[in-house]
């Protein structure tokens, strides 16, 4: 196809009300359509039913799936087709966490396919707003066995053995498939996951859904095949640098990289190698694609498609960069 036909795609976002949700992604994220206690705003997905609309430039009211079905090397790249075939591998939400979200673990890839026909789900957190005591449960505070969390589960008591760990506005956090987890109350955070939305939910508070009139469903018994009761989880160690982009999670599904800007940034084209997604997750930048400017500030979000040339980024903010 003729490269000049693309362009960086934005999209319009999916809103999801949950019963955890808060204000902030309309507040501070700037999603005027977003419902009350809105927990998630799904940015880029390719996932069937919840597929991501372009909102900008010609392929306005396109879905990603039919710009792939239709381009599938300019827009996902040569890597990325390798690796995945034409299936969009990622998911990228913010979610806003009023409330804690459930305790929960996600299949890896093996466990996944073989029960749900699907990939698992590993994903990364990055913290753009936490209260002061804003906490995220990552994996156990003491050795524990399937047996044991069994008997804790039967006992009421799983809350005692989890490990928590407090979080500020700038975090990073490696959330791999297999670690029981839960986003705590008070956390606005961005969220780059595999393209899976299998969940299994081990402990809810005793909570009910205003708007269904009882409790969500757990799954405990699924859970156990699922946990590796070996890993903990932990933030990441890292140091911005001023218009560079430094590295983050990197694992088999994704790689991430921190820009923080403050003046100019540019980014060298690996033609045709993987589509680049970019989230603003502070301040306001636009990126300048062959004289056309697009906003990537706080709450933005943008996808490079893997033919596109090299991009320039100004502005004073941080943005988030995603490959494959």
């Amino acid at each position: 196809m003729d490269r000049n036909l693309l362009y960086p795609l934005q999209f319009n976002a999916q809103l999801h009300y949950r019963l955890w949700g808060g204000e902030r992604l309309k507040t501070l994220l700037g999603k005027a359509s977003a419902p009350s206690s809105c927990g998630e705003s799904w940015e880029i997905s390719a996932l069937e039913g919840k597929n991501s609309v372009v909102s900008n430039g010609p392929f306005k009211g396109k879905k990603l799936s039919e710009l792939i079905s239709a381009h599938p090397e300019a827009v996902l790249g040569e890597k990325s087709l390798a690796r995945f075939g034409e299936n969009f591998p990622l998911l990228i939400k913010f979610i806003d966490a009023k409330e804690p979200l459930s305790v929960q673990v996600h299949p890896n890839n093996a466990l996944a396919q073989e029960r749900h026909n699907c990939w698992g789900k590993s994903e990364m957190w990055y913290i753009i707003d936490a209260s002061p005591e804003a906490a995220l449960t990552l994996g156990f505070n003491q050795s524990i066995n399937s047996s044991d969390f069994q008997q804790r589960c039967k006992d009421s008591d799983l809350a005692s053995i989890l490990q928590e760990q407090k979080v500020r506005k700038g975090d990073v956090v490696d959330v791999p498939a297999g670690l029981l987890h839960a986003i705590g109350g008070g956390i606005l955070l961005a969220e780059i996951q595999q393209a899976s939305d299998i969940t299994y939910r081990v402990y809810d508070y005793d909570r009910i859904d205003a708007k269904k009139g009882k409790a969500r469903r757990l799954h405990q018994e699924k859970a156990l095949a699922a946990i590796d009761f070996s890993l903990k989880g932990s933030l990441l160690d890292y140091k911005t640098e001023e218009n560079k982009a430094v590295d983050l999670v990197h694992n088999d599904h994704f790689s991430t990289k921190i820009i923080h800007l403050n003046g100019q940034y540019s980014a060298a084209s690996d033609k045709n190698d993987s589509f680049e997604i970019l989230i603003g997750v502070e301040g306001a930048a636009q990126l300048d694609y062959e004289g056309v400017e697009y906003e990537i500030g706080l709450g933005n979000c943008l996808l490079l498609p893997a033919a596109l040339n090299s991009y320039q980024l100004k502005g004073k903010g941080k943005v988030l960069s995603v490959k494959v």
